[in-house]
């Protein structure tokens, strides 16, 4: 009897860990092509709603009149890396002495991709908010804000500062703006020149949870600056900090469950 409990608690173990596994780059929206998202084709410009909702879980639209809810109709929109003709830039990197419009600081080219979400909305409206709708609530969550920066012509009146808020279950059902049950504050932006700038960099943020809580996660400007948004690796349920298991380790789960297997037998007989 004793060998079967522990053999099923090992076959239990395994297959949950098999059921849960998922590869990080699977768990991450990079906006980039994604043929696991059915129907979704990256090009510049596309508006950004319920493309994700089906693998993810996940939906995205603007507040435009700061109730913190999300409007009809207002969605952010993919940005496609570099500078071409007719493009309305979302951020300028610092590059030696050029200046570079919509280009990660060398070395982290790869990271930012081809296309990242933005929205020039923010430059013209403080009241706009970026709303991400889970359809069922999760515990973890992060993503990169790039570029975050500020003017050398009046660094304290012309910076960029981010808030990110994890909404609970009140928001989720229309009953209250406020019901916020986790912030984060990103850093003051400072001018490029400055080495401990952001300046075409990702700043990292994540909310690790002790329950499933998250409904909802709100992204507001509350600096000074006309702010050029730039969203970048979101993962809607892991927070930045979780390890994934490799398929080497749940090997060696099995592994071990065979071997207590085999202990207790001998030691019955």
């Amino acid at each position: 009897m004793k060998i079967r409990v522990v053999a099923t608690s090992m076959v239990v173990g395994l297959a949950w860990v098999m059921v849960n596994y998922k590869p990080v780059q699977a768990s991450t929206i990079t906006f980039e092509v994604d043929l696991d998202v059915p129907g979704y084709m990256p090009q510049d410009e596309l508006e950004i709603s319920d493309q994700f909702a089906s693998t993810f879980g996940v939906t995205f639209g603007l507040d435009t009149d700061g109730d913190g809810f999300t409007d009809p109709g207002a969605f952010p929109i993919l940005e496609q890396t570099g500078t071409y003709p007719g493009d309305q830039a979302t951020f300028v990197t610092l590059v030696g002495s050029d200046i570079k419009t919509d280009t990660a600081k060398p070395g982290f080219e790869e990271q930012l991709g081809q296309f990242f979400l933005k929205s020039l909305d923010f430059r013209n409206n403080k009241a706009l908010n970026l709303i991400i709708n889970y359809s069922d609530p999760v515990a973890g969550a992060s993503g990169e804000i790039w570029d975050i920066d500020g003017s050398p012509l009046n660094p304290h009146l012309h910076d960029e500062w981010w808030k990110i808020e994890a909404l609970g279950q009140d928001y989720a059902s229309g009953l209250d703006a406020n019901n916020v049950v986790d912030t984060i504050i990103s850093p003051r932006g400072i001018p490029p020149a400055n080495p401990n700038t952001l300046d075409g960099l990702p700043w990292l943020w994540s909310f690790d949870r002790d329950v499933a809580d998250i409904h909802a996660i709100r992204i507001s400007s509350i600096g000074q600056a006309p702010a050029g948004f730039a969203f970048n690796n979101f993962s809607p349920f892991l927070p930045a900090t979780t390890d994934i298991p490799e398929p080497s380790f749940v090997l060696g789960l099995l592994t071990l469950g065979i071997l207590g297997v085999n202990s207790r037998s001998k030691n019955q007989s």
